[in-house]
């Protein structure tokens, strides 16, 4: 289900230009968000997001924050009243600026926000082991530096995660930056814990929505330079993405060292506490379960 410019979509899908910038540039920017208890988490922050991008990127829209905000909850509403037996949800918030005249002159479809929704399960399924733990490598791979991109853009320019994660195998790849800082995984972002001090690192990296909620229920987070070797020598570490919130390392690969935490930790166990009863949701149980409710469907 699809909503497109002041239209929901259920049998069709809305058509986009083949000349699309977004389509033939990366030139877009985005927002994933996800519900608890059918609630939809941190969405004026996402919305935030999706206006800084358009403001960064030049992208020019006739939607204003509170019009996209009413969007969004309308859809998860339409979505609701179609498939009542899903608990959850996962929505992509979409902006581009429309076919480019160069490839386009005829085309007049011009700038345009989506918003498309699906089960937050089939995101989820299969992982809910992660929440036992994640096994994390620096990578090869660069991140994308701040000089490119603000840091507060999420933009669609991704090649580099995918060839990191290609990579990387069935580990979780840790990016750096130029100078060799630690920047982000490739969806996530990373924090490392000191006694009861939390760092993350401050450049390179997208801000997170899910880390600055980790900072409303701890309070001050540390953004700073974080190198890889004190990331290989702190207490416990963890990372945080919308559709997961919160997710422990078990281990960390850098130049053939490997260091394992203990999983988890007392601060991500407490924030972990703190985020189940923030939203209302038991996450990483209603994660555990889906999967069991699969393994159990297909053994029959």
């Amino acid at each position: 289900m699809f909503w497109a410019n002041g239209v929901i979509y259920v049998e069709q899908l809305p058509l986009v230009s083949t000349a699309d910038s977004a389509w033939l540039m990366a030139d877009a920017t985005f927002s994933m968000l996800r519900t608890f208890n059918c609630r939809t988490f941190q969405l004026d922050a996402h919305v935030d997001r999706i206006f800084e991008g358009c403001r960064a990127l030049s992208i020019p829209t006739e939607y204003g924050k509170r019009q996209i905000a009413d969007a969004h909850e309308d859809l998860v509403e339409a979505a609701r009243r179609r498939w009542a037996d899903e608990p959850e949800w996962r929505t992509c918030i979409t902006a581009s600026r429309g076919a480019l005249p160069l490839y386009a002159p005829v085309d007049d479809r011009g700038p345009w926000i989506s918003i498309s929704i699906y089960p937050l399960r089939w995101v989820l399924a299969g992982k809910s082991n992660l929440y036992d733990g994640v096994d994390t490598v620096i990578s090869d791979v660069q991140a994308i530096p701040d000089a490119c991109f603000p840091q507060t853009v999420k933009h669609h320019n991704r090649i580099h995660f995918r060839l990191a994660e290609q990579r990387a195998g069935a580990k979780w790849p840790l990016l750096c930056g130029p100078n060799g800082d630690v920047a982000e995984f490739t969806g996530a972002n990373v924090a490392m814990v000191y006694g009861d001090s939390i760092f993350t690192p401050r450049s390179n990296c997208l801000r997170g929505v899910s880390m600055d909620f980790v900072e409303e229920l701890h309070g001050r987070i540390y953004r700073d330079a974080v190198r890889p070797t004190a990331l290989m020598e702190c207490d416990e570490a963890f990372a945080t993405c919308t559709p997961f919130g919160i997710l422990p390392i078990r281990s960390l690969e850098c130049d053939g060292e490997l260091r394992t935490f203990d999983c988890a930790g007392p601060v991500t166990k407490r924030l972990t506490e703190k985020w189940i009863e923030a939203v209302g949701c038991n996450f990483p149980t209603q994660a555990r379960r889906w999967d069991q409710e699969d393994a159990t469907r297909n053994d029959r």
